[in-house]
């Protein structure tokens, strides 16, 4: 790993580079990562992500609950009803 001074005005920024056995390299440059302000998530992104992180400790059933309280924030009027959708549960996998 080595610094790469014209990065520095990119805080978050970041290159990626790969040698492959045969010679080839393939790089990638990424000035805002996703989640920036630059660079924003859509709510699908954040659903698949969710999802992806969450699967392996909720169940299929809690994922749905826990997400239709987490898309309707707005209208939460106790936020104990979001933690009991998103404590995991040892029998839920």
């Amino acid at each position: 790993m080595e610094a790469d001074s014209e990065l520095d005005a990119f805080v978050a920024g970041g290159i990626s580079e790969i040698t492959a056995r045969q010679g080839d390299k393939y790089t990638c440059r990424v000035d805002y990562p996703m989640g920036h302000p630059r660079n924003p998530v859509s709510d699908e992104g954040l659903e698949e992500k969710y999802r992806a992180m969450a699967s392996e400790f909720m169940s299929e059933k809690q994922l749905r609950e826990s997400l239709a309280v987490i898309n309707d924030l707005e209208n939460l009027d106790d936020v104990a009803k979001l933690m009991k959708t998103v404590v995991f549960r040892p029998e839920s996998r």
